[in-house]
């Protein structure tokens, strides 16, 4: 509904969408903001990511992936001091036995936490899991193989921080 105020421009009594759309997207931003500021965490860069074990070109492929979505995923504690820090992983060791009827997955992941200033190693962590089935062994046997221990090993990395 538009009126005419003294015959000049027109003023709308109605809903106004993009005014509200504004003003909501602005409160939004209020509320969040001073929670995010507060709850700021170190800031935790991904290093080296390396494979050593001799296995197949696609470890790398595979293990990069699910390093960087562990990473990605990891909740971290509040600092105490503004540090930075780097985290470096390595596969250091990932082999299956086949017995036949069966087969053993042993797959070992390794972390580094180093401060980014200093280079001074905060911690080392280790995540280590062996997988025994009765079935024959397939690629997704080695991909869980590898997101057991690497969830293993940064699952330590928080209490690191502390």
């Amino acid at each position: 509904m538009t009126t005419s105020v003294d015959g000049g421009m027109p003023v709308t009594n109605g809903f106004n969408e993009r005014a509200c759309r504004l003003g909501l997207a602005l409160a939004l931003l209020l509320l969040t903001a001073p929670r995010a500021l507060s709850a700021a965490t170190p800031l935790l860069a991904l290093g080296e990511i390396r494979v050593l074990s001799q296995k197949a070109p696609s470890d790398l492929q595979n293990f990069r992936r699910l390093v960087t979505r562990g990473v990605e995923t990891l909740v971290v504690p509040p600092p105490r001091e503004a540090k930075t820090y780097i985290l470096s992983a390595t596969l250091t060791e990932f082999r299956t036995v086949d017995r036949g009827d069966s087969h053993t997955t042993t797959c070992v992941v390794t972390t580094t936490l180093r401060d980014r200033s200093a280079g001074v190693i905060r911690a080392t962590t280790s995540g280590s899991v062996r997988i025994h089935e009765t079935d024959r062994p397939t690629a997704s046997d080695d991909l869980a193989a590898m997101q057991a221990a690497i969830h293993r090993a940064l699952s330590r990395v928080p209490e690191a921080l502390l």
